[in-house]
């Protein structure tokens, strides 16, 4: 064995390494570094969390010193993140700590993850397509009269309604939420008993 910086490399002869297969230990932590802080600000985003909601969430797990502030440097590579810190994201995000460094886990805890991206998913889609059914039957009311026009707005309200029932049923399938999506499902249920 050589030693090649802070890497051990398994080598038979003394002949040096090719270039491109040295990673320094420095090069993997920086990258691993850069993995987390990414994930993080991506789970923060996927639930439509402020820096200042996450940071209140984390408070609330006991680490009182955690400002807004910190949170933006986090994600913005200006401050490392301490393992109590990684620990509380990871339980705040429901994944572990290994998804929040990219590694790849177990498949059992990949797919609860993935089941659970797919929930959240499915039932901000939902609400999505309640608020389009929403302003399709607003404005399909202004245009009374115009049967060509309520033809076409009832076939697309009636897609609507069908999308968000597919919907729902994969937010309710994948969740453990027995109810998801159910304001969006209150407006179709509600037309439909006009």
């Amino acid at each position: 064995m050589r030693f090649a910086g802070s890497l051990v490399v398994p080598w038979a002869s003394s002949r040096a390494a090719p270039a491109s297969r040295l990673v320094s230990a420095s090069e993997r932590l920086r990258q691993a570094e850069n993995r987390f802080r990414e994930r993080v600000r991506q789970e923060r985003g996927r639930r439509g969390w402020s820096q200042a909601e996450l940071s209140k969430l984390l408070q609330r797990r006991g680490l009182k010193y955690v400002l807004p502030t910190t949170v933006a440097k986090i994600e913005s590579g200006e401050r490392w993140v301490r393992l109590a810190e990684a620990n509380a994201l990871a339980d705040v995000f429901a994944v572990s700590v290994d998804v929040l460094l990219g590694r790849s886990t177990k498949p059992s805890n990949d797919q609860a993850y993935a089941l659970r991206v797919l929930a959240d998913t499915a039932n901000r889609s939902a609400y999505q397509v309640h608020d389009i059914a929403a302003t399709l039957a607003e404005r399909l009311h202004d245009v009374k009269g115009h049967e060509t026009l309520q033809a076409d707005g009832e076939r697309a309200w009636n897609a609507l309604r069908d999308a968000n029932a597919a919907l729902t049923a994969i937010a309710r399938l994948s969740s453990d939420d027995p109810q998801p999506a159910t304001y969006s499902r209150a407006l179709f249920e509600a037309e439909d008993s006009r």
